[in-house]
């Protein structure tokens, strides 16, 4: 039974993978720790695939600190030429693990804590075919705010400081 499961995930992956197309791979580069909230937008259109063609676009970019990020991606339709199903848009982080997965025409994700470090965000989809055309476009919006140390943090190691600067004055007399 496990040997016909295995044979069944490797002919469903080949398949995938022959109607798969990987048409872009693009790099924001590093999303700096500049205090500001940055936004960065994203898009692509596939033209002319064979109806029904599978795609991963990947979008990869580096926090420079520990960061909020926000992501946005939406299907841009122009019925019955231009159209994308099972947009399916997911952040991963640089271990491989999904940081958030979506599905549907528009995506949010809501408010995401993420560590200092490398993220990809992958889109996957299957285009549509007109009559004539077949192909379909998507948009995205990253926003990434850095996390802000709160005063009373501050003052809280301040504190703390101070009481190892006093105990080592102590222990010197």
């Amino acid at each position: 039974m496990k040997k016909a499961a295995v044979s069944f995930l490797g002919v469903a992956f080949t398949v995938m993978a022959t109607h798969a197309s990987a048409a872009l791979i693009e790099d924001f580069g590093v999303i700096p720790a500049s205090g500001a909230t940055e936004t960065v937008l994203f898009s692509n259109t596939h033209d002319f695939l064979e109806a029904g063609s599978f795609f991963i676009d990947a979008w990869t970019f580096t926090l420079e600190q520990d960061a909020i990020v926000a992501l946005l991606v939406e299907d841009i339709p122009l019925p019955p030429l231009l159209d994308i199903r099972g947009l399916q848009p997911r952040l991963v982080g640089e271990s491989g693990a999904v940081m958030f997965e979506g599905f549907g025409d528009i995506t949010q994700s809501g408010d995401l804590a993420l560590l200092a470090g490398d993220y990809t965000i992958e889109i996957l989809g299957d285009v549509t075919s007109g009559s004539v055309y077949s192909g379909g476009a998507y948009a995205g919006a990253l926003v990434v705010a850095s996390v802000p140390i709160p005063a009373a943090g501050l003052l809280f190691f301040s504190g703390i400081a101070a009481l190892g600067a006093a105990f080592v004055k102590r222990v010197d007399a």
